[in-house]
């Protein structure tokens, strides 16, 4: 996208009602702070939508919304909102600004929870010492693995 049609888009279209809005806080029953910045908040009619704006090269509407689908970074950004609010955001979207292409999609609370929980799993490893292998050991420093 052009710098003038990103200018033209962001100077015609409502402004969100947040910018870089922080958040801080407490994951109830784990010892959890979570803690960022949402790109931008916007209100509408049927309630808040958190954007997270990207550069990388989306080319359609649906790859858009199949990343923001995948994201956890939003997962995050809902629970988020939800312990501030504590109300869920209408919608969620990556905003590729490079090819204008906005993916959006909504998370259930079920999503929240699933996210708690891996949160959850992730404090007991902390906490036992036990931290599985992952798939990728370009950069690990361990012997090799059989």
């Amino acid at each position: 996208m052009s710098t003038k049609r990103l200018y033209d888009r962001f100077t015609t279209e409502q402004p969100p009602i947040e910018v870089e809005k922080p958040f801080n806080v407490s994951v109830p029953d784990l010892p959890v702070r979570i803690k960022g910045r949402m790109d931008a908040v916007y209100g509408h009619p049927k309630g808040i939508e958190i954007r997270d704006y990207k550069t990388s090269i989306v080319r359609d509407d649906k790859k858009a919304k199949e990343r923001a689908g995948d994201s956890q970074q939003l997962t995050v950004y809902a629970l988020a909102w939800q312990l501030m609010h504590d109300e869920m955001p209408a919608s969620l979207a990556l905003d590729f600004i490079e090819t204008g292409h906005i993916g959006t999609v909504r998370r259930m609370p079920a999503s929240l929870e699933t996210l708690k929980k891996n949160l959850a799993k992730m404090v007991h490893s902390m906490e036992t010492g036990d931290y599985p292998l992952g798939n990728k050991h370009d950069y690990c420093m361990h012997p090799p693995i059989d």
